[in-house]
């Protein structure tokens, strides 16, 4: 006991910041709250690219979509969790648990941002590092994106860690502080290229005419950029192919509008439909912080015009948008908490009494707009499939999966199953064709309206769902599988540089047999 005290005194407890302690643990809890009670995947990409991608590097089975057959994808992200599972599939045993494991080191990096915002405020005043430590921490938005591998919510982290760094005086920005904030800017780049305008705004805001400033940024942008660029050379068999690739095909040839367009306003639209009766409060609270914190606004404001100009637009795109103007909005929260104590001593007590339900208000309208529409469907999206993907893989008998209802990129692929069966979908649903190649495989996922297609053989198992004819639901039938050569399985590795338009992996042409085995 006495050597334990000699190692780690009481007395140097004190030099920890519990507040800082306290808000990363508050942070942790929620984001592990959010991913065990709402798996969920937010978006085919979030799989696809990045979760199935990783399975297929070191698993060796995985659905390739087209960005990974003309190789617009960076492999440094799928890579890395590809390791996570690999690590973690020995000790979880199986899909669930490392899955688990990927989002919790996920969530755990995006503290990251809360530690750095709450580091910024604290230059401010203890107020602006706890109100804006907490609002990074349990603002819905942060919580929502923080244990997903989209490179949107993993550049957003870096971003605020950027920003927060270079949101000091210009006597501070020197030596180190300058590299890690070169660092950062350029890692979110490669993270996510779409992001590139916002951080020249930002890169010129801190470089100035300063010839050295800009050297030590380009000296800390230098590994991440490095990095990136040997990992597409190793890949794809040249330096930065993904990322020239990703231009020529969206920007030059449009095949991002292939997948839906939407007007310029429309992220307007969206944001203010999102943060619904607080928008307005919200923006008052911007526009109060406007030269504070021009830097970030002008950023958020950089990314949002750049990315209401191209046709083709999702959610998930302008999270740092968003992320910027909500840390911009609790700076100034704490502002006018501040400028009540200022005012009036007398009025200290008041003001203490004020922060304290300015935090209640932020997490209570956070709460609130979390599970309100048209945010609340976000929680739940491709549950239930996720659920009946688990279910198959802890069938010992498992040997083929027919999708049936669902097409391939509106399940959870092989990252969600761990098995080494093929997937199948028909060109045509019927219970004709169903039953014609049902020798083929021994699982079914469909929809409980469909459940009468089948041959009698295959029973139902589960449904997953509020009872309804929508329900996720899986079916079973003893035996083995017989191949059928006419009716191939969804393809696991298409050739590299293929056609955008023909790399569908559950793409093929083939014609049902007449006297299918089964």
């Amino acid at each position: 006991m006495n050597k334990l005290s000699r190692r780690f005194p009481l007395s140097q407890i004190h030099k920890y910041d519990w507040t800082l302690i306290g808000l990363l643990l508050g942070a942790l809890l929620v984001r592990l709250a959010a991913i065990v009670k709402f798996p969920s995947l937010h978006f085919p990409d979030e799989n696809f690219q990045l979760f199935e991608q990783g399975h297929r590097y070191f698993f060796g089975r995985g659905l390739v979509p087209w960005e990974f057959t003309v190789g617009s994808r960076s492999p440094v992200v799928p890579f890395l969790l590809g390791l996570v599972f690999a690590a973690a599939e020995p000790l979880t045993g199986g899909p669930e648990g490392y899955l688990f494991v990927a989002r919790l080191l996920l969530a755990l990096s995006s503290l990251a941002g809360v530690a750095a915002v709450y580091r910024m405020g604290q230059r401010v005043s203890p107020t602006h590092a706890v109100l804006g430590g907490l609002v990074t921490a349990t603002w819905f938005e942060f919580v929502y994106f923080a244990g997903r591998p989209l490179t949107e919510g993993l550049a957003t982290t870096v971003l605020l860690v950027g920003l927060s760094l270079a949101s000091v005086s210009e006597r501070e920005l020197i030596g180190r502080r300058l590299t890690y904030i070169g660092f950062c800017f350029g890692l979110c780049v490669m993270l996510r290229l779409q992001l590139l305008p916002g951080i020249l705004i930002a890169w010129i805001w801190v470089g100035r005419s300063q010839v050295e400033r800009w050297a030590l940024m380009a000296v800390g942008a230098l590994m991440p950029v490095a990095v990136f660029g040997i990992a597409d050379a190793v890949v794809w068999g040249e330096p930065f192919h993904s990322y020239f690739e990703t231009v020529r095909l969206n920007l030059f040839q449009g095949v991002a509008s292939d997948f839906g367009t939407a007007p310029f306003d429309w992220y307007l639209r969206l944001l203010a439909a999102q943060w619904s009766y607080a928008t307005p409060l919200l923006l008052l609270l911007i526009l109060l912080r406007t030269r504070s914190s021009a830097l970030w606004i002008l950023v958020a404001l950089g990314i949002l015009l750049t990315h209401s100009a191209i046709p083709h637009k999702e959610y998930r795109f302008i999270f740092p948008v968003s992320a910027c103007l909500i840390v911009v909005a609790a700076m100034a929260s704490a502002d006018l908490s501040e400028s009540l104590r200022a005012r009036r001593r007398r009025w200290a007590p008041a003001a203490r009494l004020i922060t304290f339900l300015i935090a209640c208000a932020w997490v209570g309208v956070s709460a609130v707009l979390a599970f309100a529409p048209p945010f609340r469907a976000e929680w739940f999206t491709s549950r239930d499939v996720i659920e009946a993907e688990f279910l198959l893989a802890k069938q010992s008998s498992l040997c083929g999966i027919l999708l049936y209802d669902y097409p391939w990129w509106e399940t959870g692929g092989y990252a969600h199953l761990h098995r080494n069966v093929p997937f199948y979908e028909l060109p045509e649903q019927s219970s004709a064709n169903a039953s014609r190649v049902a020798g083929a495989f021994n699982a079914v996922l469909l929809k409980r309206s469909s459940v009468a297609d089948f041959p009698r053989e295959y029973t139902l198992l589960k449904c997953m769902g509020a009872g309804g004819a929508e329900d996720v639901c899986v079916m079973m039938r003893n035996g083995n599988c017989t191949r059928i050569p006419q009716f191939p399985s969804c393809g696991v590795a298409p050739a590299v540089n293929s056609d955008p338009s023909t790399s569908d992996p559950c793409l093929t042409q083939f014609s049902l047999p007449p006297d299918a085995p089964g």
